[in-house]
């Protein structure tokens, strides 16, 4: 496991990675906050966290569960799949939000990021519409246009205008049925909002193509040309 288990002011934790040398040294002197998917602190996250320090980016994990099990992974499968949604269905959009400001104040002073993955997608947005971000990433997000997703809030796509960020990254497969239909729309929605935006269709791919524990969906290329996408994001 990569990183510090760090305690929030309102309870639960998260988990905090640095980058070896000076703080001042690095590119962004604030850091990245990760959101993972619906199954928890997994592999993916770690992996997300190692890449990021090791690019230079301080990192602070946002550990959706904490309410219920610290660092919680849920297996990839059916049972997985069902319990993950019913932890996402208890818990309140307001709470997340306050949850994701206390770990980003883990932090130093500066510029922040957020990268999410699926619902972490989902919850980087609706984080960014309370929250000021230099940067969001939003890789394969769901209902981000219409809803209906498991956190009962409004789709934090048609509250564009109250985006936090100075730019977003909307990553997708061509392939992803949740978020494909979307794609069109969301490019609209932050146009009108006047949001500086990129999408990025990767070829080929479906939801959750960038992680190797979904392994019907994994993509290496995909996943690489993704993290590419991201640290140019953060760098820019």
């Amino acid at each position: 496991m990569i990183g510090t288990w760090r305690t929030l002011p309102g309870g639960g934790s998260a988990l905090v990675a640095r980058p070896e040398g000076d703080s001042s040294d690095r590119r962004n002197p604030g850091g990245v906050l990760v959101i993972g998917e619906l199954y928890g602190m997994t592999d993916l996250v770690h992996e997300a966290m190692s890449t990021l320090t090791e690019a230079g980016h301080a990192v602070a994990a946002v550990d959706l569960f904490t309410g219920t099990e610290r660092g919680l992974q849920l297996p990839y499968d059916d049972a997985g799949r069902a319990r993950g949604f019913a932890l996402l269905r208890d818990l309140q959009a307001e709470s997340l939000v306050e949850q994701i400001r206390q770990t980003r104040d883990l932090l130093e002073p500066g510029p922040v990021g957020i990268v999410g993955f699926s619902v972490g997608g989902f919850m980087a947005l609706v984080a960014a519409t309370h929250l000021t971000f230099e940067v969001v990433v939003a890789v394969y997000p769901g209902w981000t246009v219409h809803g209906g997703g498991p956190i009962a809030t409004p789709a934090p796509l048609q509250r564009a205008a109250d985006l936090g960020a100075t730019s977003v990254l909307v990553l997708a497969g061509s392939d992803d049925a949740l978020v494909g239909p979307d794609l069109d729309d969301i490019d609209a929605l932050l146009g009108a909002a006047g949001v500086q935006h990129e999408l990025l269709v990767l070829p080929g791919v479906g939801h959750g193509f960038a992680c190797a524990g979904r392994r019907a969906t994994y993509s290496d290329a995909a996943t690489s040309a993704t993290w590419r996408a991201i640290l140019d994001a953060l760098a820019a």
